[in-house]
């Protein structure tokens, strides 16, 4: 029993970082296209 809740938190734990990595990547890509723009602007 302790060892199942112990599993269900590291996967919750896992999933979030995973989701984080995800939001970081986008934002990476967002600032990446807004900086291709900038200088197809100029």
């Amino acid at each position: 029993m302790r060892r199942a809740e112990l599993r269900c938190g590291e996967l919750r734990r896992a999933e979030l970082r995973r989701a984080e990595l995800r939001r970081v990547e986008l934002r990476r890509v967002e600032l990446r296209r807004a900086e291709l723009r900038r200088a197809a602007a100029s």
